[in-house]
């Protein structure tokens, strides 16, 4: 993720036409995700849900959305978003799980425990 995309307002607002629908018209992860990252579809995520979302990094989110997930109804965006809309999507929806808060993604990797060498469960 960019620095400062996480909180920034202007990045925020263009993570949510894309994920409404509003940037292209062939995406929409509203359709599937719902409005509020509440899940509409069978199978889609629950964005809401900080245990689904903390559980992977922020880049395996990103190829998640612009690859596609095999054997799921997730495709891969990569043919109709450039990679900063998809890192703008990510920000926008990442609010879900924060009670609509802008807050960095936070993720046991890049945590001051795994530089030091310490183990995190």
């Amino acid at each position: 993720m960019p620095d400062g995309w996480w909180t920034d307002p202007k990045i925020l607002a263009e993570g949510e036409k894309v994920y409404t629908g509003q940037a292209h018209p062939k995406v929409n992860c509203s359709n599937c995700h719902g409005k509020d990252g509440q899940p509409k579809k069978k199978g889609a995520r629950d964005l809401r849900n900080p245990k689904i979302v903390d559980q992977f990094s922020y880049s395996l989110w990103f190829g998640r959305v612009r690859e596609g997930v095999p054997k799921t109804k997730m495709p891969a965006w990569k043919q109709f978003l450039k990679d900063e809309q998809i890192w703008a999507a990510i920000a926008y929806e990442h609010k879900f799980s924060h009670k609509g808060q802008a807050v960095a993604h936070i993720h046991a990797e890049i945590q001051p425990a795994a530089v030091s060498g310490k183990s995190i469960p």
